[in-house]
């Protein structure tokens, strides 16, 4: 804490005046501490608050700010001519003129002018109705505008004379080069674009925006909501029995007649061919093996490879044939005989591929555990010998990979699984 000294304020102006004239000179300070008895704190002290009062003395004046009608002049004009923000404005103020104005000062200024032209619009509303000129000005967002009039004058813009607004409805639409929907020549025309997309997608969502967006391609007003639904209902169905007749159209009588039959011929217990093709995978075994290998000769049979659905949307066909496996026999049933066939060929050409991949997977699984369980039995060192056949296999086929001392052996060798094979068909 300094303490105050006994010197006079001449004093102090004196050797403070000689602390900064001789501050280049080394030990200035420390001299003077011994002549004068002033600690160099003090004089450290005295020497800073000295340096921030000539600074103070003799920095430039800031300019008043001016408030009269100049800087009004000044703010309106960058604000309307300029689109500038306050920021802008009170940047383009300090640049320019060198004049410090804070945003509420350039906020109030744009306020007061606001008021001013809002009070003088209420004088200019006409008694009587008249011809009037509209002027427009640009708000704060680009490529936004608003009308230079008092609302009032807008509620009787559609009253006093109606025609106007069909005539000013002529011109927009003349402007933007745009015209109303007509049902005559239009309908057709969207039909047609709209069959073409549904042949795609069935979504009625998707269907609208489709409509939407050739209305907007075509330069043309949009009509009601309804008159698009309706359309979309009408295409709908027609695109759907496109799809279908696409299909069966290549089906011949016999298999037409032979899908028939999945749906109507029992299975024993487990009630039509088309449920039991349904049924779910089990576990690998030759019992199961053999299932999925009757399962897929069935299907093979009807010969559904030969029907080309290529040139149909490849989203529409899984559609179909996941609405296929889903709907039980009953419900197929139910359905046209057309609708009934395409969704059948979908399906059970999707299902062929599949069994003859969960075929393969399954008997990939039933070689290899049939192999885990001879490596497990000759680890434990058992004296296990069984007249089986496909024993005897597995044994052979581990002796020849083991024999080949390949060290990457792990399986069985490949000659291994045709022999295999033979002997669970055998087994069966």
């Amino acid at each position: 804490m300094l303490h105050p000294h006994s010197s006079t304020v001449s004093q102090r102006v004196h050797w403070v005046s000689a602390l900064l004239a001789g501050e280049a000179s080394y030990g200035v300070v420390s001299q003077m501490s011994r002549k004068y008895e002033v600690s160099r704190q003090t004089f450290y002290s005295w020497k800073a608050k000295g340096q921030q009062a000539l600074q103070e003395a003799l920095a430039p004046k800031q300019p008043q700010v001016e408030a009269g009608s100049q800087l009004h002049r000044a703010v309106l004009t960058l604000l309307v001519q300029g689109h500038a923000s306050y920021r802008g404005i009170q940047a383009c103020l300090k640049e320019l003129l060198g004049l410090q104005v804070s945003l509420g000062t350039i906020s109030a200024i744009v306020q007061t002018a606001g008021q001013r032209a809002q009070g003088w619009l209420v004088q200019q509303v006409p008694v009587e109705g008249r011809v009037v000129a509209l002027d427009e000005q640009y708000s704060s967002k680009r490529g936004e505008a608003y009308l230079n009039v008092h609302p009032d004058v807008l509620a009787e813009y559609s009253i006093r004379r109606p025609q106007t607004c069909d005539e000013h409805l002529v011109q927009i639409r003349g402007h933007l080069k745009l015209r109303p929907y007509a049902h005559e020549e239009d309908d057709p025309r969207l039909t047609d674009y709209l069959l073409a997309r549904a042949l795609q997608r069935d979504d009625p969502a998707v269907l609208l925006e489709e409509a939407e967006e050739w209305l907007r391609e075509e330069g043309i007003l949009f009509p009601a909501e309804s008159t698009l639904h309706k359309i979309i209902a009408q295409v709908r169905p027609q695109a759907e029995n496109q799809v279908f007749a696409a299909i069966t159209q290549q089906l011949s009588a016999t298999q037409t007649q032979a899908l028939e039959e999945l749906l109507q011929r029992e299975q024993g217990k487990r009630g039509s061919t088309f449920a039991w093709l349904k049924e779910p995978a089990v576990k690998a075994s030759p019992a199961s093996i053999k299932v999925l290998i009757t399962k897929l000769e069935t299907v093979r049979q009807l010969q559904l490879s030969s029907i080309n659905v290529s040139r149909l949307n490849r989203n529409r066909v899984r559609v179909l044939a996941h609405l296929g496996a889903k709907y039980h026999r009953d419900s197929l049933l139910h359905f046209s005989q057309q609708k009934r066939a395409a969704l059948l060929v979908c399906y059970l050409q999707e299902l062929q591929q599949e069994l003859l991949d969960r075929l393969l997977t399954s008997f990939d699984d039933l070689i290899m555990s049939i192999f885990r369980r001879t490596e497990s039995s000759k680890k434990t060192h058992h004296a296990w010998q069984s007249p089986d056949a496909t024993y005897s296999y597995v044994s052979e086929g581990h002796q020849d990979c083991v024999g080949s001392g390949d060290p990457r052996c792990t399986g069985p060798s490949p000659d291994f699984r045709g022999r295999a094979s033979s002997a669970v068909a055998g087994c069966s």
